[in-house]
């Protein structure tokens, strides 16, 4: 089967964090297995790099999803590039199943996150990927729990690959060790998850409880900065301000760290952020890239502070997409003597450093994206396998998440179902 020349890239939205800049390295990829034109179409777009990585962007709000407008705009987008392949990136199939089933393109999905989890599968995304998985689209991971849990559902469906993180290696890197100043942790998040965030505040308070002086900057996503974005803030008086009264709910513990914290606006520049820190707190592909500029880093969850990564527990946490999923958590006392120990020692920096450029070689990946690129189709699901994984999915989800549909993603739903 011949490879595409021209490549839809769907997503919901291109933001600066982790899943973009997974799509912005594989856009690289893609361009060396000879696509020629490739596009973004997303719901929002605010990623400066966007122009610079795709040749065309074409932002589809999530408000007309379904209606005639959003249908005009992908038309417009067909007839002048004429791909022939959508490559989507969960979360955000329905404009991509919407964009395939009215034009009759090729699609493959690449799983960021179990199908099913958090509540952030609306209707309409569940319904998509109903869809997807009944007309034989293929599929691809980002880690081999999220292949798992898809190839339990009825219908024996296989990921055509797992494609992990492929984080850079800096040429020269300098190792993260401490005499007598603070600890300077900078917690990276693309969301404003406001569990996320109370879990690596809890972190640096427990370093702070046990002797360590301490500082902390947050480096995140659009919607924790204020209407002036470009600006950054420190101290409590700004948490409360971005937070009002959802900062009480926090341990006392924190409010005592607060004036030793600093907020700021992501960067698309990774090592730019990282400079002058010397532990990473965060999850996902974060926690590679503090690896790669030799930062120890603790993975911190939603829900708990797993544990430092060492060259021991590399492989495990790797599993889930160093998303701490399924992970039982260390002792944070362990976790502090660890941390110490390696920023005294600066032992197990330049080890991890390799097994992050092990984790994701180029070579490989241009072989795993050549296989996606040129696979032919899976076989559609007879009707009954269509019932019994309808059926799985509607036991998986929650109700009202299943059941419950807006007035937007309703036009969506008798869309993807004609």
């Amino acid at each position: 089967m011949l490879a595409p020349k021209s490549i839809v890239v769907s997503c919901d939205n291109f933001w600066i964090g982790g899943r973009e800049t997974f799509i912005e390295s594989n856009v690289g990829l893609l361009r060396a297995h000879g696509v020629e034109h490739v596009s973004l179409m997303a719901t929002s777009i605010d990623n400066p790099r966007a122009a610079e990585v795709f040749d065309e962007c074409v932002e589809i709000p999530p408000q007309i999803i379904g209606s005639q407008a959003a249908l005009a705009l992908m038309d417009q987008l067909v007839d002048r590039f004429k791909p022939d392949f959508v490559w989507a990136h969960h979360y955000g199939l329905p404009l991509s199943m919407l964009l395939a089933s009215r034009h009759g393109l090729k699609v493959h999905v690449t799983m960021h996150g179990p199908p099913l989890s958090m509540g952030r599968y609306q209707g309409a995304e569940a319904i998509a990927f109903v869809k997807l998985l009944c007309r034989g689209g293929s599929f691809s991971c980002v880690s081999e729990e999220i292949a798992q849990q898809v190839s339990s559902l009825p219908g024996q469906h296989q990921p055509l690959a797992v494609i992990p993180n492929r984080v850079p290696i800096p040429v020269k890197t300098e190792l993260s060790k401490i005499s007598k100043g603070p600890i300077r942790f900078l917690m990276m998040a693309r969301q404003s998850k406001l569990d996320h965030l109370r879990q690596s505040l809890l972190c640096v308070a427990a370093f702070a409880r046990a002797g360590c002086k301490v500082e902390m900057e947050i480096v995140t996503g659009v919607n924790l900065v204020t209407a002036d974005a470009s600006r950054s803030a420190s101290g409590w008086r700004h948490c409360l301000r971005l937070f009002g009264r959802k900062w009480l709910g926090f341990h006392p513990s924190v409010w005592r760290v607060l004036s030793r914290v600093r907020i700021r606006p992501m960067s698309p520049s990774v090592a730019k952020a990282l400079k002058g820190c010397d532990v990473v707190l965060g999850m996902g592909r974060v926690v590679l890239e503090g690896l790669a500029h030799s930062k120890p880093a603790i993975l911190v969850g939603y829900d708990a502070i797993i544990d430092r990564v060492t060259p021991e527990n590399f492989a495990a946490l790797q599993q889930t997409n160093f998303s701490g999923r399924g992970q039982r958590p260390n002792a944070i006392k362990d976790i502090i003597s660890s941390t110490l120990a390696e920023l005294r020692n600066g032992e197990e920096q330049q080890k991890l450093q390799g097994m992050v450029a092990l984790n994701a070689s180029w070579p490989t990946l241009q072989g795993l994206i050549a296989e996606i690129m040129n696979a032919e189709p899976p076989k559609r699901l007879s009707d009954e396998e269509q019932k019994s994984l309808v059926a799985a999915l509607s036991e998986t989800a929650d109700e009202a998440v299943m059941n419950v549909l807006s007035k937007a993603e309703s036009e969506l739903y008798m869309a993807l179902t004609r």
